[in-house]
Formats: C-alpha cells, sequence, structure tokens
C-alpha cells in the first residue's frame, strides 16, 4: 500500500461533522483576529503558543454569536476543541485544552463558562419539539 493510499484511508475516515465543527470553529477565531487587527499579516500556523495563548485569553471573553449573543457551554468547549484539533492537524502540537503553555487562556474559558452559568446562558437551548400539526409536507 502506497503512502498516498494510506493518507486517502485517513481522510475517508475522518467523521464529516468533525471537519465541519473544526472548520467553524477556526473561521470563527479567524473572524475575531481579523476584527480586531490581531493578525498583522501573519497566518494562523505562524503564532507561538504564548502569542496563541494571549489570545485565547481575550478571545474567551469577548466570543458571540453573530447575533450578539454569548455561545452555550457546549459551543464554547466545541470551539475550544475544534481550533484544538486544527493544530493537531497542521502538525502544531498546540494543546490548548491540557497544555501547560494555555494555562491562562484554559482558566479564563473556564471563567466564562462559569458565568455563563451564574447568568443562565450555560445551557443550550433547543428548539421547541415540531408537532404533527407542525410538520410541512414536501
Amino acid at each position: 500500500m502506497t503512502d498516498e493510499e494510506i493518507e486517502q484511508k485517513r481522510e475517508d475516515s475522518k467523521n464529516q461533522n468533525t471537519v465541519v465543527a473544526t472548520k467553524k470553529s477556526v473561521r470563527i477565531l479567524m473572524d475575531y483576529l481579523t476584527e480586531k487587527n490581531l493578525l498583522q499579516g501573519k497566518a494562523l500556523l505562524d503564532f507561538t503558543e504564548t502569542e496563541l495563548d494571549d489570545v485565547l485569553r481575550k478571545f474567551y471573553f469577548e466570543l458571540r454569536q453573530k447575533n450578539g449573543e454569548h455561545y452555550c457551554n457546549s459551543s464554547l468547549k466545541g470551539i475550544q476543541y475544534g481550533i484544538r484539533r486544527y493544530f493537531f492537524e497542521n502538525g502544531k502540537d498546540y494543546d490548548i485544552v491540557n497544555g501547560s503553555v494555555f494555562t491562562k487562556s484554559r482558566s479564563d474559558c473556564t471563567t466564562v463558562r462559569k458565568e455563563n452559568k451564574k447568568e443562565g446562558r450555560g445551557a443550550v437551548k433547543h428548539h421547541p419539539e415540531i408537532t404533527e400539526e407542525g410538520k410541512i409536507e414536501y
């Protein structure tokens, strides 16, 4: 089996929901970095661990949905893990979830989640169940 075939099998085995979640997480971070003018001509993968830790500290506190609302805690955690996955997949061993370099940003993310819970923003907001009367036939 060739290296290309092995790589293709690895790509084919990836869960597409995970791939989408990773891309969305990185897009959210990149939008933030662009809006705050924090890229300064750098690519995300060019950030050092210390620079990324500093950026993530502000990111977690300032992170909002497009409608201005806070993300729920599970979404915040998903974004955090998606960013981590992006770095791992691109050859950077930046463990923003457990790494010792990211102690400050990880602590700040926990603080945001605690604030969310205290303010009643921690839970996922589910849409109401669709009843038989509410179904649309196509």
